[in-house]
């Protein structure tokens, strides 16, 4: 939690500047990212062990990295290009340390682009979910946090200024690992592995850019191992008396909190020098209380200040701690589960997720479910089609239910335009077919969702459209929960 805090300004009040969406990584609040962190540790740790030859059965071992990748390409498609930038790491490290080609590497990095390119492929169908090249996509996007505008009158300096402030922010949760430049440490194939995930994600987040912003993903999915690799690097660096160290945290919580003070006021129309000059003024603070920690008393080397300065700066992200506990939130989401209540607009409607398990317990796996249920139930004019709720709980395919992220919505938000999450479905007549039946039902509308779609059951959410009566005639109804009713589609 310390290393993930990183924030120095005064001018947001309670809430982070900087640190909030790079310290998402650890609240978790994405169930895709969640599910991939949990699954990535392992599948390092894997890796570490076949790169050491400590695998007491290498067969079962690269089987089981198959299989972890396999999971991880699935859950996130962030983690698997980053770990192939890790294998390719270790690959030119071990090459120009042992002067000849260390073929554990090279079959690391062969079955990580094999499993990603088998994913891209299978899993992806070959897209990139509106993900391209930008070197200023993130920096525009996270610009206004630091007083830029949004990006129209952004000029070099503009850019440069937020692009490196942002890397800074993210990139001191790893500070630690600078004890892996020590000689020693890169005879360890585990060192580069680490740093180069670290590194992947950091860049990658920096290269590219996606029309809503997920390629801060690629940070988050760092953010972790960049916790592993501080504190292991802070085992290699740290050869200071106690004392010294404690000091060096204080002085780092000092020094943050009167740049804080100093900095209570957003800059308007900054042009770099106005955000940059907090995070700088910590960063020299930091080395030169280690250049006079590291004087005090018996004199440390180079690794003992390098040390002292780690622990200085991340004791400045410590004074931010009590937030990022007290208010654990990525942007303006909501860490209230599925149905946010404290944010006052809910996920799922009334019934919905009752609903959805009558469906999922009387149904085959192979059924397919009618929803007019396709935006998130805030039953406005307004509406945001990530909707999934269905077919999440019911475990069932649905014709058609929310189509944010599919490739076709991808490909026209990555047009630009007004609004993201609101746009048309591509195939207005399979939306009529689907939508028709629960305003105006009929036997032959109904037979054909039965006989085209393989539509077997209809759910309705009766906040969006009433009930028709001719449909509770014209077919079963099984279940009513809350705002929402289940019918069997049987004629």
């Amino acid at each position: 939690m310390t290393v993930s805090t990183f924030d120095v300004y005064g001018w947001n009040g309670p809430g982070p500047v900087v640190a909030t969406h790079f310290a998402s990584g650890l609240a978790l609040l994405s169930p895709t990212h969640a599910y991939a962190v949990v699954i990535a540790p392992g599948v390092l740790w894997v890796a570490a062990a076949l790169l050491r030859h400590a695998c007491v059965r290498p067969l079962g071992s690269w089987i089981l990295l198959v299989v972890g990748l396999a999971g991880l390409a699935g859950a996130k498609a962030t983690f698997v290009p980053m770990f192939a930038a890790a294998a390719a790491c270790v690959l030119v490290v071990r090459s120009l340390t042992l002067r000849r080609l260390d073929r554990t590497a090279a079959g690391l990095l062969a079955v990580t682009l094999l499993v990603g390119a088998g994913a891209w492929l299978l899993l992806y169908r070959g897209t990139t979910a509106g993900m391209d090249v930008d070197l200023a996509g993130t920096a525009r996007l996270y610009g206004p946090r630091l007083g830029f505008g949004r990006g129209e009158d952004w000029n070099r300096s503009s850019l440069l200024s937020s692009t490196l402030t942002f890397a800074v922010a993210w990139g001191l949760a790893g500070a630690g690992m600078l004890g892996f430049l020590r000689r020693p440490a890169w005879r360890d194939p585990a060192v580069p592995l680490v740093g180069g995930f670290v590194l992947a994600g950091l860049v990658a987040t920096f290269v590219l850019n996606q029309y809503a912003g997920s390629q801060v993903y690629f940070a988050r999915a760092a953010f972790p191992f960049a916790v592993v690799g501080t504190a292991w690097g802070l085992t290699l660096l740290v050869g200071s008396p106690l004392r010294r160290m404690a000091v060096a945290f204080g002085s780092g919580l000092g020094l943050a909190w009167v740049v804080n003070q100093l900095s209570g006021t957003r800059p308007a129309g900054a042009v770099g020098w106005e955000s940059t000059w907090p995070w700088l003024a910590v960063i020299a603070g930091a080395v030169l209380v280690a250049l006079i920690l590291s004087r005090t008393g018996p004199r440390l080397g180079l690794t003992g200040a390098a040390a002292l300065a780690v622990v200085v700066t991340l004791g400045a992200g410590s004074l931010a701690v009590p937030t990022a506990l007290t208010h654990p939130r990525a942007g303006s989401a909501c860490p209230d589960g599925p149905v946010r209540t404290v944010c006052g607009v809910r996920q799922i409607p009334d019934g919905g997720e009752l609903a959805a398990r009558f469906v999922r317990d009387h149904s085959r796996p192979g059924d397919v479910v009618a929803t007019n249920a396709h935006c998130a139930p805030a039953y406005d004019a307004s509406c945001d089609t990530r909707a999934f709720w269905l077919s999440a709980y019911s475990e069932r395919r649905v014709l058609l239910e929310g189509w944010s992220y599919t490739p076709s919505a991808n490909a026209l938000a990555a047009l630009g335009g007004p609004g993201i999450f609101d746009r048309p479905f591509r195939d207005p007549a399979l939306q009529y077919a689907n939508d028709v039946v629960f305003t105006h039902p009929a036997r032959s509308r109904l037979e054909i969702l039965r006989n085209q779609y393989g539509v077997r059951w209809l759910v309705l959410d009766r906040k969006v459209a009433p009930a028709p009566a001719a449909l509770g005639r014209l077919v079963q109804q099984r279940f009513t929960a809350g705002s929402v009713v289940v019918y069997e589609l049987v004629l």
